[in-house]
């Protein structure tokens, strides 16, 4: 969506949508869409969800996946610290990231700040 503007680290930033990104390209095994979008919720939150139609996240793990150190992929080809990592870039930028999956789509959600409502939080503050 055009004139989106998310308060925070840019490269922070550019390191979760990485992060996200190169996990559902992995999960497709280079077949499939990804999706990327962004949309504005009035003035004060951001959200970014990445899509992909990989086969989903398995049940029994899904509490996992945010935890550090925690990988499915075969030895040698993470560390399991790519959504840890993400997890922590959104929370600490006051931020939110949860998923649905469901076999043949995953989605993740990221809500962010926008710079309107820092302004406005530093406003009510002041005021």
């Amino acid at each position: 969506q055009p004139g989106v503007l998310v308060f925070g680290d840019r490269s922070r930033y550019v390191q979760v949508l990485l992060n996200l990104v190169v996990n559902a390209a992995d999960a497709m095994e280079g077949h499939g869409t990804l999706t990327l979008t962004t949309e504005r919720t009035g003035d004060l939150r951001v959200f970014v969800q990445v899509s992909d139609t990989g086969p989903g996240i398995p049940p029994e793990i899904q509490g996992q996946i945010f935890d550090p150190f925690f990988t499915t992929k075969d030895p040698g080809r993470g560390t399991g610290l790519g959504l840890a990592i993400v997890h922590k870039i959104v929370q600490e930028s006051g931020g939110r990231i949860w998923f649905k999956t469901k076999p043949g789509r995953t989605t993740f959600f990221v809500m962010l700040p926008s710079v309107k409502e820092r302004f406005h939080e530093s406003a009510h503050i002041a005021g």
